[in-house]
């Protein structure tokens, strides 16, 4: 804690919400809040412990108090979970009051997270402090850390730093033989006793960044040089079609696909340890599917072809822009995934295995990674300093270090616990613990969420197949001829916010087989708003406006006028819920009536599925033009009522029409 100003304004009772440079995690109680930087908020008392420690009682009269484990080494990357024991001359008492703040006086090497949680960032040192906010009387405890290298801390056969592989024979540590001559005799012959004397350009405070370096090529055999030749040969030769070279080779080493290749081509074999796969055709591809039984290190250089890898493999090194996936193609790796710079995006996709695996790439284009297997959670260590990262599949444990640009999560992804040391994060979604079970990060990492601004001159992104998950904002008025305005066929999550703007939306009869201006498929989750006030989404070309097609589809309508044909809610299959908003029937006066005059459909149902009780409509709010959501006959059996629960239908009339709102009873 810098000074006592500090300390008042912690302890005071007035203070109930942290500062916004504070703000960070939050106890499950509701009564502490947890800064980024350890700073603890409350509003009153309490004897609850932060999340993972017992509920006990601190008492009052503690004397003193200690930290627990005593530690004072940690090597790079490494966490430790440390606790306040408060002390009396008689007994310990209770681990991790919710009144202990935890301090580092160099975070760039040791910082905290959560309650006592320390980090080990970057080789150094660092001044650990706890101080008890509720009893200033009691003094704080403080514990130097030092922060090592896995190099330094594993090294034990010559901890002095000596060159001499002798060191009896110098026990000075001094490079010079004769030690009586030496104007420095405290062994080390730089001036400078700051400089470590083996490497005078490093600084021991900074974490040696790892290389990438192209192995080197092994020699081929006899019968591997024979097997090259024959893959050469076979991949060129197209006399009887271009129809992909299938083979089984014995041996697999140093292959290389000819620039004039005319078709791709398979092998199938155990490859050699340190092997070179070289793809130097345009367009044309070769599988390597590696039958060996224990993983083996690979080189692979491509330029505008691709190698597929198949089966196991322990480090890659990669020059070129892909590991592509094909079908059920990736390899399985156990180690690291070395990226050289080639001034391209770098793109892979493989199945990460094991706690020992991961990407190292020092370009400065985006890289992106994609885990192709979904039930085998590997844990890798992505080190990406200068370039943007982005992710996707599913993972146990990540640790990213990315440029101050961001690592991305995209959709799909999710990790059980992230640990982010340097970068920002940008969620592809809306809520950060859906990708996430526990996050890490560094303290001056800021989380932020996608956000797509429509204008009439960019909105044709959205009708790709797969939108990007994240918010959605309306920036001007948007009227489209053909194709639906925005589509949503994978799962993930979109917020879409009219903004006080009108989107109009295509005919999509000839293009988009008249599934509506809005469609959802599989598991897609989209929620509607408007903002501002005003927002119009409307389909003018006769069509459905909103249409649910999939058991985990589900729609959420806050607010905004919803106009369309015949149907303005449509659910094939899915839950469309509606929570407020204005909703209306461009073709009302043609449209089918009930006995009582109301319109038959505004919102609807596929029958089937209403029967099977897979498509559902639920509403809380809103109101309904000449339509009544609780006596409705579109159903099977109707009439039938779409009104929730403890809600009711409100019955008035606007310029001679019957408009129908529903209210909490």
């Amino acid at each position: 804690m810098d000074n006592k100003n500090e300390f008042d304004q912690l302890t005071d009772k007035t203070y109930l919400e942290p500062r916004p440079e504070d703000l960070g995690h939050t106890d499950s109680t509701k009564d502490i809040i947890i800064s980024r930087k350890g700073r603890i908020s409350k509003s009153h008392w309490t004897t609850e412990m932060v999340t993972g420690t017992d509920q006990r009682v601190y008492d009052r009269d503690a004397e003193a108090f200690d930290i627990v484990p005593e530690v004072s080494e940690l090597k790079v990357g490494e966490t430790v979970r440390l606790f306040a024991f408060a002390k009396k001359s008689d007994k310990d008492l209770t681990p991790n009051d919710p009144n202990v703040v935890w301090e580092s006086d160099n975070w760039d090497v040791a910082f905290f997270t959560d309650n006592g949680v320390l980090h080990a960032r970057k080789v150094g040192e660092a001044v650990i402090k706890a101080t008890d906010v509720e009893n200033y009387d009691v003094d704080p405890v403080e514990r130097s850390i030092t922060v090592v290298s896995y190099s330094e801390s594993d090294s034990e056969e010559n901890p002095g730093g000596n060159e001499d592989p002798n060191p009896g024979d110098n026990p000075g540590g001094n490079t010079d033989p004769d030690p009586g001559t030496d104007p420095n005799p405290g062994g080390n012959d730089n001036p400078d006793p700051g400089t470590d004397p083996v490497d005078p350009g490093t600084d021991p405070d900074q974490p040696q960044e790892p290389e990438v370096v192209k192995p080197e090529v092994h020699e081929n055999t006899e019968s591997q040089a024979a097997n090259a030749t024959d893959l050469s040969n076979a991949m060129v030769d197209t006399s009887e079609g271009t129809k992909a070279y299938t083979a089984t080779y014995d041996e697999i080493n140093n292959l290389t696909v000819p620039a004039d290749a005319g078709r791709s081509a398979t092998i199938t074999g155990p490859v050699q340890d340190g092997a070179t796969i070289t793809n130097e055709s345009t367009g044309k591809y070769v599988t390597i599917t590696n039958t060996s039984d224990e993983p083996v290190d690979v080189s692979v250089v491509t330029s505008g072809g691709s190698v597929y890898l198949r089966g196991e493999y322990e480090d890659i090194y990669l020059e070129g822009k892909a590991l592509p996936v094909s079908s059920s193609i990736y390899p399985n790796v156990h180690g690291t995934v070395s990226v050289a710079d080639t001034d391209q995006p770098v793109a892979l996709t493989l199945n990460f295995v094991g706690e020992d695996c991961g990407v190292t790439y020092l370009g400065d284009d985006d890289l992106t990674i994609s885990d192709g297997v979904a039930d085998v959670l590997g844990s890798p260590t992505v080190y990406a300093p200068n370039a943007t990262v982005k992710m996707g599949g599913k993972y146990d444990e990540v640790t990213a270090t990315v440029s101050e640009n961001t690592l991305i999560l995209n959709n799909g992804f999710h990790a059980n616990k992230l640990t982010v040391l340097k970068g920002n994060i940008l969620v592809n979604g809306l809520d950060i613990n859906e990708f996430v079970d526990e996050l890490v990060v560094h303290e001056d990492c800021v989380i932020s969420y996608a956000e797509f601004h429509v204008t009439q001159s960019n909105n044709s992104k959205l009708m790709a197949s797969s939108m990007a998950n994240g918010k959605i904002i309306l920036d001007e008025d948007i009227e489209l001829t053909k194709g639906r305005a925005l589509s949503a066929l994978a799962s993930g999550k979109e917020l879409i916010d009219l903004n006080g703007h009108t989107w109009k939306c295509g005919d999509t009869r000839a293009t988009e087989s008249n599934l509506g201006s809005f469609y959802l498929r599989n598991a897609a989750k989209a929620t509607i708003m408007d903002s501002v006030g005003g927002g119009v989404f409307e389909n003018n070309h006769g069509e459905y406006l909103i249409w649910a097609n999939g058991n985990n589809v589900e729609v959420n309508i806050m607010s905004g006028e919803f106009r369309g044909y015949t149907h303005t809610l449509y659910a094939y299959s899915g839950t469309i819920n509606v929570y407020g908003g204005v909703f209306k029937l461009l073709d009302a006066d043609t449209a089918e009536r009930d006995s009582a005059g109301h319109l038959k459909f505004l919102l609807n149902c596929f029958d089937d599925s209403y029967t099977a009780g897979t498509a559902h409509i639920n509403v809380y709010g809103g109101k309904f033009y000449e339509f009544n959501p609780a006596v409705t006959y579109g159903e099977p059996g109707g009439p039938v009522s779409y009104v929730a629960p403890g809600y009711k239908v409100v019955e008035s009339e606007e310029d001679g029409k019957a408009v129908f709102e529903v209210v909490p009873e």
